[in-house]
């Protein structure tokens, strides 16, 4: 080590250089500026001028003084106590003071105070042993934070200082540390059905966090999977929805909760029907529903969509539908429906007069048909019509050809048609009537005809029927059978018929 005083006084002065030669040249070691020195009496300056590259070797030293570029002006300058002695061992101080605060789940800071030169930081799992080849960073400043630590995990950190010629300190540690625990995370959130759209929320938000949302329809497929914490979810098709949250936190804990929900588009509700007598076909015309129920009016329920249902008498009855869905809305149409039972026809014919003007046939249905019939229509054969319920028709052309038909009607609108052959109802029935005896009959009783020609018994639907016959005295007795029901027959004889009342 070069050591001497100097002592720069004067305002001329521009720098003191000084230069080294082992023989193959001067080279520049030092500079002295001035400024140190203000007056004579100013204490001298220690230099102190560090030459490893020069140990082991012969020196020749220089000094030169330079003035500035002022002419006029004076200056000193001196040397003094000039030799060259040991140098100290040089070092590169480590750093110290090396201490961890805000230690969290993913990262410290590191604090400490430096060293001589540039500090390196260093660090691993327990166990780490520090290089500079696995150093984490170099030419840090304190405090230093570390991230991207594991939770939970415990660390070991190092510090060494880098200084001049080459000179490095020690490594400093090792500091060793704990990360905090993953803190654990706790999914929670609100759903709220708005129409056709699902709004969701999660609860307890954190930036940190990740929310994943996955929607799913009744047969499995996802049809939305939002990643924010609250997001509003349309629906195309009503029905049942499962919806899931997972929400994740920086460190890898996770949490999921999942609920259901329905959603219905707009209900409606009404509904027709068809009615046949007594008998009612219903048709629903419930939009967006899942079901209805329904209430006849009679104590009579159905659940079915297009119910058939038959009531036991005729009159008004309020019928109730009921639509609903599974979101819980109901919507309720009511109408009142007239079931009607459909009457019965029934006739019978006298001829009152057959000549050449025509034949008057008088029609009879009133005290025949049930009683509810209000309307008659006939249709005489003959391609004519009326109407009443005993009409009196006159055929231009006399016969029992003729097949007559009445339809019977009542004021719910149902209907009965009845349509014989005037043979089986007979002709001159008013002046053969009395030779039959007795008639009325009842069952089991022998009546007597006029004659001894064979009997011919019809219902006044013209079936025949095969009633006992015997020959007595010229004339030919039926026998009304056991148990006959009770009602109007036809008994024919010779081309003539009568009624005959079996009571």
């Amino acid at each position: 080590m070069l050591r001497f005083h100097s002592h720069l006084l004067g305002a001329l002065i521009d720098e003191l250089q000084v230069f080294a030669d082992t023989g193959t040249g001067w080279n520049p070691v030092a500079t002295v500026q001035p400024g140190a020195q203000t007056s004579a009496a100013s204490p001298w300056t220690l230099n102190e001028i560090q030459l490893p590259a020069y140990a082991g070797t012969t020196v020749r030293f220089r000094f030169r003084g330079l003035k500035d570029n002022s002419f006029n002006g004076w200056a000193e300058l001196a040397i003094d106590e000039f030799g060259v002695v040991a140098a100290p061992v040089p070092i590169c101080t480590a750093p110290s003071a090396v201490t961890a605060t805000g230690i969290g789940v993913t990262g410290a800071t590191i604090n400490f105070t430096p060293g001589g030169g540039v500090t390196r930081i260093a660090y691993g799992l327990a166990g780490y042993v520090p290089t500079n080849a696995t150093s984490a960073a170099n030419g840090i400043a304190s405090p230093y934070p570390i991230t991207g630590l594991t939770a939970n995990t415990t660390y070991q950190v190092y510090l060494k200082d880098s200084c001049a010629n080459g000179l490095a300190s020690a490594w400093v540690g090792p500091l060793t540390f704990t990360t905090q625990p993953c803190p654990a995370v706790s999914a929670n959130f609100t759903s709220a059905v708005v129409g056709m759209n699902v709004i969701l929320s999660a609860q307890n938000l954190t930036p940190t966090n990740t929310y994943q949302w996955t929607v799913t329809n009744s047969s499995g497929t996802v049809v939305a999977s939002p990643n924010s914490g609250s997001t509003t979810v349309p629906i195309a098709m009503q029905g049942t929805y499962t919806i899931r949250l997972i929400v994740a936190n920086y460190c890898g804990n996770s949490d999921t909760v999942q609920t259901t929900v329905n959603v219905c588009a707009p209900l409606s509700g009404g509904f027709s029907y068809g009615v046949n007598g007594n008998t009612v076909t219903f048709a629903s015309l419930a939009n967006n529903a899942n079901g209805v129920v329904w209430t006849f009016g009679d104590g009579g329920q159905s659940s079915a969509t297009n119910p058939v249902h038959s009531y036991a008498v005729s009159g008004p009855y309020t019928v109730t539908m009921k639509a609903y869905n599974i979101c819980g809305d109901t919507v309720t149409a009511s109408q009142v429906v007239i079931t009607c039972t459909n009457p019965t026809a029934e006739w019978v014919a006298n001829v009152l007069s057959s000549n050449g003007a025509g034949m008057r046939v008088q029609f009879e249905a009133g005290p025949w048909c049930s009683p509810d019939v209000v309307g008659y229509q006939w249709l005489f054969g003959d391609g004519t019509q009326g109407f009443g319920a005993n009409p009196i028709k006159t055929y231009a052309v006399p016969g029992l050809f003729y097949n007559v038909s009445l339809i019977a009607s009542n004021d719910c609108g149902g209907t009965d048609t009845l349509t014989k052959s005037l043979r089986t109802v007979g002709l001159d029935e008013v002046s053969v009537s009395a030779l039959w005896y007795p008639n009325p009959a009842a069952s089991g009783q022998w009546i007597s005809s006029p004659s001894d020609g064979d009997v011919a018994v019809y219902t006044l639907t013209g079936q025949r029927l095969a009633w006992p016959q015997r020959a007595d005295s010229g004339r030919v007795l039926v026998q009304v059978p056991e148990y006959c029901p009770a009602g109007v027959y036809v008994l024919w004889q010779g081309g003539q018929a009568v009624r005959l009342t079996v009571k």
